[in-house]
């Protein structure tokens, strides 16, 4: 049984394991992309020259647009692998 096991993790790794660490590592750095990319949005915004209620404002906007995408980035990384918490509570 335990080799069973084995064999089943070698084929999965051979057929499957590289394009999905590959298609992972793609959304990683695009996650890191976009977070630094909103950090240096944030840092214009709070140097802008208008009120602290607009500046407020935009801000809000921003980390909400960015907590979105981040959601979304991370559907799509976990999108194909299976949650072993989830088989577990089936059984």
């Amino acid at each position: 049984m335990k080799q069973v096991k084995i064999n089943k993790q070698k084929v999965w790794r051979k057929t499957y394991g590289k394009r999905f660490l590959a298609r992972k590592a793609l959304i990683i750095a695009s996650m890191a992309r976009d977070a630094a990319i909103a950090s240096q949005e944030i840092n214009v915004i709070i140097r802008a020259s208008t009120g602290k209620f607009q500046k407020g404002m935009a801000i809000a906007t921003r980390l909400i647009t960015q907590a979105t995408h981040m959601a979304n980035q991370s559907k799509l990384l976990n999108r194909g692998f299976i949650n072993n918490e989830q088989t577990n509570t089936k059984d």
